[in-house]
């Protein structure tokens, strides 16, 4: 997806030491939200390559900082999450994603999980739109489902 990111909104879930938003940023994103709990190494990293004018961090839960975005009217063209290991609530963080609304309409959620995961069609307007196995990880991806 890197020829599509070009000027985009980024939100990176579980965004640890930023990895994934810093590859976003690097690659022509124009923003990058970071949410996590533990933003020490995040923050570094970001001064570190010179990208700090470009991330935003908030140091919070996940599911709080959704709550704040739909408050601040925040929307997003690419939301990325990789949960801890032992991370139990993959539907539940879909279900805020879809209902607090932070995807913008051509928008795509990209959730990492162990193929354990049984998605099972609980939220109504996201649907998978693709998965993506690599090894015992699979990235799933939703999208609204009246675009």
């Amino acid at each position: 997806i890197s020829d599509k990111i070009i000027n985009k909104d980024i939100l990176d879930l579980f965004a640890g030491c930023g990895t994934i938003g810093i590859e976003a940023l690097s690659r022509g994103a124009g923003t990058c939200t970071f949410v996590d709990k533990n933003t020490n190494y995040l923050k570094k990293n970001l001064e570190i390559i010179g990208l700090s004018d470009k991330g935003k961090i908030y140091k919070e839960d996940v599911f709080r900082f959704i709550k704040r975005a739909l408050k601040e009217n925040l929307k997003y063209d690419f939301i990325f999450a990789d949960p801890p290991y032992d991370f139990n609530m993959y539907i539940k963080l879909l279900e805020y994603i879809e209902k607090n609304n932070i995807l913008k309409s051509e928008g795509l959620f990209f959730l990492e999980h162990s193929k354990q995961l049984n998605y099972n069609n609980n939220v109504k307007a996201l649907f998978l739109k693709d998965m993506k196995k690599f090894g015992s990880t699979i990235i799933s991806i939703f999208k609204w489902r009246n675009v």
